[in-house]
């Protein structure tokens, strides 16, 4: 998705100029926050804060009126009975055997910031000007 975003808008780049693209950039952000609205609560959530009604409600809309989740309610209040009773958080993070987990997940996210994608999206444009340069 990121890089459909940046052909979207070095395609658009060609035709409007630099705030308009900006401006355009804001109809999705918007659609988000519209949608943000009409998101139902996640009966998990409910189920965990002891909204034992709205979690019911919740599922009910999610599978329809006519599924049956009973079996289903009964996995998700274990699940969260399980969770609250384990050792569960941030703290529980740095355990010494999730170290190892941690480190390759954060490792990922350090070699994508650092591998140069940020430096190619800035300088992409002088790139094309001075290609089309030399072709011409």
């Amino acid at each position: 998705m990121n890089c459909s975003g940046l052909l979207v808008v070095f395609f658009l780049g060609n035709f409007f100029s630099w705030r308009t693209v900006s401006l355009l950039a804001i109809i999705p952000c918007l659609m988000q926050v519209v949608g943000l609205v009409f998101i139902p609560e996640s009966p998990r959530w409910l189920a965990s804060i002891g909204k034992e009604i709205e979690f019911e409600d919740a599922l009910r809309r999610l599978r329809g009126v006519d599924a049956g989740f009973s079996q289903e309610a009964i996995e998700i209040k274990d699940a969260t009975e399980n969770f609250q009773r384990s050792e569960a958080g941030f703290q529980g993070l740095f355990q010494k055997k999730y170290a190892y987990p941690v480190m390759i997940g954060v490792g990922l996210m350090l070699l994508q910031q650092l591998g140069g994608n940020s430096v190619f999206a800035a300088y992409l444009s002088t790139v094309f000007a001075k290609a089309s340069k030399s072709l011409s």
